[in-house]
């Protein structure tokens, strides 16, 4: 394992930023061919999957990244292990729930199936890259995202013009995270093979991290199912492809935050205070500045590219945007806290934008519709950052 003073920020970035816009590039083609081959009720169907696959994906993970981080902190073998193991217990566990009480889930049973193996898949693959991540493997991480990408583009164009309907993106999905997973784990170097086992250490490591990953789907997902239950699926299909354009902001900040990790370790391990106050002051100007590009963008491609049913989407994409830009910098202070193991602390400022994001939508989203779905993302966004900051600067005192 490369050592971690051996970084190059700039590079892994660039690899990470690589990446980034050639799978956001290939969403991007494939959500504008969405608008011209299915109905928006069809798209808001795939994001009401999407959104619940995501939080399902949460409860299988159970916060195993905390793991993953002690893995490499500490140089023990056996977190993999552990990780695999509560991997496994999850997804058995929760799949026999899922089935046990299908009957009163107001799901086809075409769409139950998908929802389970697409997220267990997706749960497994998402620990190997992240391995990789934090291994410095930014390339082969690289080549591993492009690789998904490319199979679930083609898969789904391929399905979605036979059959024109939401389940058949649906299928792609579950049937390109499976293929991968394979993949990945067959080629995966540190290759365990997961118990059934119940280990206490992985819920206890994990449950801090898993709320607030289970906070961050509310801030980020839980709007889809609230617009579909309120409104109805094809405001759902407008809301979800004018976030898919206001997303473009992520693959940036994504990039970003992928190398930000190994960044301060090496910078607080040499006590680099300043280069870390730095690297935050300008990678929020660059966010901004490329926030105010790209929703400029969004909006004119919207109004002028698609269909007249989704110009309030453009809207959106612009609102959405910027939230991402504060999320951007919200990731950089979550990653110090991270860092000092404050995970209460991360987990708080996380649970304070999760509610602002769901009392906001479930008060005001019936009657002002999706345009202040977007707005309360931009606003729990914002509240995430703020107690972030307060917490880094001033309950921590990291810089001083």
């Amino acid at each position: 394992m490369k050592s971690l003073s051996n970084l190059n920020f700039k590079g892994d970035v660039l690899v990470y930023l690589i990446a980034s816009v050639f799978t956001a590039g290939l969403s991007f083609i494939f959500t504008i061919l969405l608008t011209y081959l299915i109905t928006p009720s069809e798209i808001g169907k795939i994001e009401t999957f999407v959104s619940f696959s995501s939080l399902l994906t949460v409860v299988i993970l159970f916060g195993s990244s905390t793991h993953l981080v002690k893995f490499y902190s500490e140089k023990k073998e056996n977190h993999f292990q552990t990780v695999f193991n509560g991997i496994t217990f999850n997804s058995i566990l929760i799949s026999v729930i899922i089935l046990s009480i299908s009957s009163f889930l107001d799901f086809e049973n075409f769409l139950l199936i998908c929802l389970i193996l697409f997220s267990v898949s997706t749960s497994f693959y998402s620990i190997i890259i992240t391995s990789y991540q934090l291994e410095k493997k930014s390339i082969k991480y690289a080549k591993t995202i492009i690789s998904y990408a490319l199979l679930n583009f083609f898969l789904s164009l391929f399905f979605v013009y036979l059959y024109k309907t939401g389940n058949a993106r649906i299928g792609s999905l579950s049937l390109t995270a499976i293929f991968l997973f394979i993949y990945v784990y067959a080629r995966f170097d540190k290759l365990v093979i997961p118990k059934i086992k119940f280990d206490k250490s992985f819920y206890s490591i994990g449950y801090i991290l898993f709320f607030g990953q289970l906070l961050s789907w509310i801030i980020e997902k839980s709007d889809r199912i609230l617009i579909t239950e309120f409104l109805n699926t094809a405001s759902t299909g407008k809301y979800g492809i004018g976030y898919q354009f206001g997303m473009i902001v992520l693959m940036v900040q994504v990039a970003i935050s992928r190398a930000w990790m190994p960044r301060i370790i090496e910078n607080f391990k040499h006590k680099r205070l300043n280069i870390i106050k730095k690297d935050i002051l300008k990678i929020s100007i660059v966010l901004f500045i490329l926030s105010c590009i790209l929703s400029t963008f969004s909006y004119f491609f919207i109004t002028r590219f698609l269909n007249e049913e989704y110009f309030i989407s453009a809207t959106i994409a612009v609102i959405v945007s910027f939230g991402y830009m504060i999320d951007g910098i919200w990731k950089l202070y979550n990653g110090i806290l991270i860092y000092f193991n404050e995970y209460w602390m991360s987990a708080i400022s996380v649970f304070f934008a999760g509610i602002i994001n769901l009392i906001l939508n479930y008060f005001f989203l019936s009657q002002y519709g999706i345009i202040f779905a977007a707005f309360s993302t931009l606003f729990s966004f914002s509240a995430g950052l703020l107690l972030s900051f307060i917490f880094v600067h001033f309950k921590l005192k990291t810089f001083i």
